[in-house]
């Protein structure tokens, strides 16, 4: 098990360390808490966990479950861990997509075993690029065997096959005898309905990889573009679903029924997703509002911003109470005129001294003619 901690330092730098990573004696949930639990005893963490991201391992639900119970008694979670569990956005998305590729499974198990036979020695790889030159393929790209647990791995797989589909079928014909008999094992050779499935497909995998890719990005945080990604690969996989092409509307349909599973209830979604987007400059609550209309119907819209708005409401009591805001004496009032500005940053802070004092009321109107007139005669 490894045990990754994300955490802002005291220079607002995110940081990104793996505490543990260790064999443990078996996968049941109470297992994985106490591994879990032993190692923030260890480091000394048993304060201010927010969340612990894990996949969607039945297993993990119960050991988030002992662990909440253990950081409780400790005083170390933040709303007595009602947020603890954090799905792993990727895992989710990895998920829906697997059960959409159920669809065209043999055409990709044909490819993958063709992909296979000719990555599986030297020689058979020297054959294959012979045909590769008859067929006068340009490309410098290499086929890559997928790790079947990995669809984004697949994905690459079927990108790269593609490009040597001539390639295949040349191979095929010249090294028939071999290639044939030992493809005809498991479901045959890829046939031309395979290959026309699976570039029909591509184009629609492409969009779901980038988002993969946007997901699983470990240098930046993705809390808060996560909603964007749920909110496009749900309007895209209903787009889908409506497709005059049987293969992507079925790939579509079982993308809809995994996705659905996991947003659909909004219970059991994790609030602290949309509180980012809230804190989010370029977002805020307009665009949490449309998001939630974009997703659901009108009555779990409506209860979901509700939810919302009482989580935010209570994560800032949370904080507010944990360090008590000091309320600073009024500073002495300095007048500036426009001589005594040199620089465009002098004239910065004068308008920004005028914009804090408006707004608080406590300038008059003279006052205020007096600072138009300085800008005035700074221009």
């Amino acid at each position: 098990m490894c045990l990754t901690a994300h955490y802002i330092d005291h220079n607002w730098k995110l940081k990104k360390k793996i505490i543990n990573f260790c064999p443990i004696v078996g996968h049941t949930g109470e297992i994985i808490g106490k591994a879990i639990e032993n190692c923030l005893i260890e480091w000394g963490i048993t304060t201010k966990v927010l969340t612990v991201t894990v996949d969607n391992a039945s297993a993990n639900d119960v050991g988030v479950d002992y662990l909440r119970e253990r950081l409780s008694s400790w005083n170390g979670t933040i709303l007595e861990g009602k947020f603890l569990q954090m799905r792993c956005a990727a895992h989710i998305l990895s998920l829906t997509v697997k059960e959409g590729l159920k669809e065209a499974d043999d055409s990709i198990y044909r490819i993958r075993n063709a992909v296979r036979f000719v990555r599986s020695s030297p020689a058979r790889l020297l054959k294959f690029n012979a045909c590769v030159k008859k067929e006068q393929i340009d490309s410098n790209r290499h086929l890559c065997l997928d790790v079947e647990t990995r669809w984004n791995s697949t994905y690459l797989m079927l990108e790269s096959a593609l490009i040597y589909r001539k390639a295949f079928l040349k191979l095929e014909i010249s090294d028939g005898s071999k290639f044939r008999a030992e493809l005809n094992k498991n479901r045959g050779t890829p046939v031309n309905g395979d290959w026309e499935r699976v570039s029909h497909l591509l184009p629609f995998l492409k969009i779901l990889y980038d988002a993969t890719l946007r997901l699983s990005a470990s240098l930046y945080t993705t809390t808060n573009v996560y909603l964007q990604e749920v909110v496009g690969v749900g309007l895209m996989i209903k787009k889908k679903c409506e497709s005059s092409d049987a293969g992507v509307c079925l790939m579509a349909s079982g993308m809809k029924r995994k996705h659905d599973k996991y947003w659909e209830n909004v219970d059991k979604v994790n609030l602290l997703l949309y509180i980012a987007v809230i804190l989010d400059p370029r977002r805020k609550m307009q665009y949490v509002n449309w998001a939630i209309n974009q997703q659901y119907d009108f009555l779990k819209s409506e209860k979901l911003r509700g939810m919302v708005m009482e989580t935010l409401t209570s994560l800032y009591a949370h904080y507010t109470s944990c360090r008590p805001i000091s309320v600073p004496s009024p500073p002495q009032q300095v007048e500036v005129c426009a001589d005594e500005c040199e620089n465009m940053d002098d004239w910065q802070d004068v308008v920004e001294s005028q914009f804090e004092r408006d707004v608080s009321g406590e300038v008059t109107n003279d006052r205020k003619n007096d600072l138009d007139k300085y800008l005035e005669e700074a221009r």
